[in-house]
């Protein structure tokens, strides 16, 4: 019965508000743009990332490149936005370290177009001309890591990245 008590606890920890994850005028909104303008200026000057710095080219509908470039997308993130840092939920601050905590997650804040989808396609429009006009994939990356200089991304832990993401 304490097994159950305990994880009935953890679970209302990660149901507390998310509110203030999205509130432009809260100190973790505001820290964590900081730090992603500061990752971005950095990293963009000296980057080696294959995405970031090869000449491929795609053609296709707009709709056929948002789908190719997705899943590289995440990986781009996932290597561009290292979090070595954090040791702890930027939520319930459980620990990494600690048995229930495996790894943390980067999150994008659940405003309106903030989504990794939005920031694609955004800076696919951004070089996209017709089907017909092939496209460099390094600068709709560019573009897209640039985005998230203006959005926040935070470190959560799996269970209360699903529940903000659910919010």
């Amino acid at each position: 019965m304490a097994r159950k008590k305990r994880k009935k606890n953890r679970k209302k920890v990660c149901k507390k508000s998310f509110e203030y994850l999205n509130d432009p005028e809260s100190k973790i909104y505001k820290d964590s743009l900081k730090r992603n303008r500061k990752i971005i200026n950095k990293k963009l000057k000296i980057t080696k990332i294959r995405t970031l710095t090869s000449n491929i080219k795609v053609i296709g509908t707009f709709k056929e490149i948002i789908n190719h470039i997705k899943r590289p997308a995440v990986e781009l993130v996932r290597s561009f936005f290292s979090y070595n840092r954090f040791t702890n939920c930027q939520h319930c601050h459980r620990s990494k370290l600690s048995n229930d905590v495996k790894q943390l997650e980067r999150a994008h804040c659940n405003r309106p177009n903030c989504d990794r989808v939005s920031l694609l396609k955004h800076s696919t429009e951004k070089y996209y001309k017709d089907k017909n006009t092939p496209v460099l994939l390094k600068h709709i990356y560019k573009h897209f890591i640039k985005l998230h200089g203006k959005i926040p991304m935070y470190y959560l832990c799996t269970k209360c990245h699903r529940t903000y993401d659910k919010n």
